[in-house]
């Protein structure tokens, strides 16, 4: 390994996209693969990627919903984070950017 070698400044600068509006489609959240990037990394400790998205909805997504909504686990190869249609005039359309930065605080703690 390289003195003073970062193996996370590669991602620095790169940022993800959230919609609440995900939690109703069965493409949303990019099928959760938003995180893949990871997969291969072997220089930086990450969980599996559907463990990174689960962890930073439940930080930074959920939150800005109201306290009763909360999401669920859909047995599915696509999108598993789903929210009930009957909430779906409750949640609103909100886009939220996540950084590398903010990622990364998650597992630093």
């Amino acid at each position: 390994m390289f003195e003073n070698y970062d193996p996370k400044q590669p991602y620095m600068d790169k940022v993800w996209t959230l919609r609440t509006s995900d939690f109703f489609s069965k493409w949303g959240f990019n099928e959760c693969q938003l995180f893949d990037c990871f997969l291969d990394d072997n220089q930086i400790s990450m969980p599996f990627p559907v463990e990174i998205l689960e962890h930073v909805l439940e930080a930074y997504v959920m939150p800005l919903l109201p306290n009763h909504i909360k999401f669920y686990k859909a047995n599915t190869s696509h999108n598993k984070f789903r929210i009930d249609e009957k909430y779906k005039g409750e949640v609103p359309n909100i886009e939220i950017t996540i950084s590398a930065e903010q990622l990364f605080a998650l597992y630093d703690e």
